[in-house]
């Protein structure tokens, strides 16, 4: 928005552009007590314009969509039209000196010619005459921002003094103007009152959206409120609760972003909803009636700053609030309560899901010493990927840390180009589906029941004190895993993940990694297994059949997954049908002896 000096002469003189009669009794001297407008605008490259409307009626207002001055009963508007330095900081500053007549040109003028002028309102609150100025004006300013404005003018013959002690305040013409009016100040109060309207998975960001509001005084259950005060409006984003009547103010240090993750708020502005403008994101709204033509409330928008959060054993919430408005003003607040009621308005779809997890996980894999690597076979819709499966932690008893104390366990299926048998360096992404038409190299598996057995990429935890008794598992969705070989040859994994009910499973993990199959076979396409002490061997008649060689009558056969869950696959005493089982590495144990068998 631009103010020309022809805009600026066309919107005041609409005040008056019909005089009435009755002129207000002269006076010496005139102290206006209110800033009503202001507008700032860099005009060039060392100088800058600086507009403000000041009255001595405190009852004035300025309509700033109508461009129009109103007060009740008789007052004096004045406006000044001043030329000086541009103002780099915020909130928008004049500095102080004196200001001579000028053309606007030069730094340290103002311009006269009916734009510059004290505009006179009779009993009725009609303007009925103005007076351009043609004295230097003086300003002051204190350290605490504090102005002293002086001059004077001539009215009716007479010379008139005028002043005006007060803060001041500019919307700047540079940048996008607020449809609501601002409340161009400081604010610093004590909140009474706080509420939670939870919005779920409002913006698809897996993060949960919850309005917090901060009241001085009552709110109704739509976070009206009851009588006039200040209320902060903050759009804050943390966990997503999975049940979603759990929800509740999650405490944390909030900082302004715009990606609507954890522990962030969005900054104040306004959009456009379905044909209104609205205020979003951290807004403040006080009740004012009589200082806006066009509203009884002001608002501000909090654009930076920090929102935190504390909760003590007993519940009681300390909230403290320090942010900046789009205008540059100190926007502080602070809260204590025990009980901040959440009123639920999502309409998150629950879906169904595998997880058991009710919280976010940060995994503690310390005790686990080693990892272990499994190749899991070619995959993928053209067979184009090998699927290595890397499990730090076993479930089936190969870690006694875990069979002794539990523990959390992470497990990851990694994909690679085919002819790379190996768990290579760099970041995996997970497929957007686990279905194999999304395999490709560097991506991870999604975490799915294969038959009974919960493999892919996935999370388990495990109860201390029983053996091997899962208490928590997670199939994982989204994410990514970064895998880096040290100079010691051990391997450090990172991962930040998100299970199928949206809670974050992230950690770390450095440690040597066993290959549990030979690469160099992998790549040779090696199919067969030597006979053990037993003499009993295994041979591949077809892809869907493992021969038994050595066996007899009393020749047990069972297959189990790598995690150890058995699986159906019949064997007729000389042959085991595997044409059942999902593509990957399986165990086949024959009379007590392990063999490892890919299908």
């Amino acid at each position: 928005m631009k103010i020309s000096t022809l805009t600026r002469r066309a919107l005041l003189l609409a005040a008056i552009a019909t005089f009435s009669t009755g002129a207000q009794s002269s006076a010496s001297e005139i102290a206006m007590i209110k800033n009503i407008g202001g507008f700032y605008e860099k005009t060039g490259e060392n100088i800058a314009n600086y507009y403000l409307i000041l009255s001595d009626n405190a009852t004035a207002q300025w309509d700033h969509n109508a461009g129009l001055i109103s007060m009740t009963g008789a007052g004096y508007a004045l406006t000044l039209d001043l030329y000086a330095a541009p103002c780099e900081t915020k909130p928008i500053l004049v500095p102080a000196g004196v200001f001579s007549k000028g053309d606007g040109t030069e730094p340290m003028t103002y311009v006269a010619d009916d734009i510059s002028c004290i505009y006179t309102f009779n009993q009725d609150g009609n303007a009925e005459s103005y007076a351009s100025l043609t004295a230097p004006i003086t300003v002051e300013k204190d350290e605490d921002d504090f102005y002293t404005f002086s001059t004077e003018v001539t009215i009716n013959g007479q010379t008139v003094a005028v002043s005006y002690k007060g803060n001041i305040a500019f919307d700047n013409t540079s940048e996008t103007p607020s449809i609501w009016p601002q409340l161009k100040k400081n604010i610093d109060v004590k909140m009474n009152y706080a509420m939670g309207v939870y919005d779920g998975n409002l913006y698809d960001s897996n993060t949960g959206a919850m309005y917090l509001y901060l009241c001085t005084s009552k709110m109704d259950e739509n976070t009206a409120m009851e009588s006039s005060g200040t209320k902060f409006a903050i759009q804050l984003f943390n966990k997503l609760f999975y049940d979603k009547n759990t929800a509740e103010v999650v405490p944390g240090h909030y900082t302004m972003a715009r990606n609507f993750k954890r522990e962030t708020f969005y900054p104040g502005t306004e959009i456009d909803y379905m044909g209104m403008t609205i205020p979003f994101g951290f807004y403040v709204q006080e009740y004012c009636p009589g200082m806006f033509a066009d509203s009884n409330y002001g608002y501000s928008y909090v654009t930076d700053g920090t929102v935190d959060i504390e909760r003590d054993s007993d519940g009681k919430y300390t909230i403290v609030v320090d942010g900046i408005s789009s205008y540059g003003h100190t926007i502080k607040c602070t809260f204590e309560g025990t009980d901040i009621p959440v009123k639920d308005m999502s309409d998150d779809d629950n879906k169904s899901s595998l997880s058991t997890l009710e919280d976010d996980v940060v995994t503690d894999l310390s005790q686990i010493k080693v990892a272990r690597l499994y190749y899991n076979g070619v995959k993928g819709a053209n067979e184009d990927c090998h699927s290595l499966i890397l499990d730090i932690g076993s479930p089936s008893g190969k870690d006694q840390s875990i069979v002794d104390n539990g523990g959390q366990i992470m497990r990851f299926e990694f994909l690679q180009k085919l002819g790379q048998p190996y768990l290579l360096e760099g970041t995996y992404t997970m497929t957007e589906e686990k279905w194999n038409t999304f395999y490709a190299p560097y991506r991870m598996v999604h975490g799915h029941f294969n038959e009974t057995d919960l493999t892919g990429t996935r999370y388990m935890d495990f109860i201390p004190g029983r053996y091997l008794v899962m208490d928590n598992y997670a199939p994982i969705v989204e994410g990514s895993a970064g895998v880096m070989k040290n100079a010691d040859g051990t391997y450090t994994i990172k991962f930040n993940f998100m299970d199928d009910a949206s809670f974050h499973i992230d950690g770390e993990w450095t440690g040597p990694v066993e290959y549990l199959y030979s690469p160099e076979d992998v790549l040779a396409g090696i199919n067969d297994v030597s006979a053990d002490a037993s003499g009993i061997s295994i041979t591949r008649k077809d892809a869907n059949s493992i021969l038994i060689n050595g066996a007899d009558t009393n020749t047990t056969v069972t297959v189990h997954t790598i995690s150890g869950a058995a699986v159906h696959a019949p064997f007729d005493g000389e042959t085991v049908d595997i044409s059942g089982l999902y593509g990957g590495i399986y165990m086949l144990n024959i009379n007590g002896h392990s063999f490892k068998i890919a299908k």
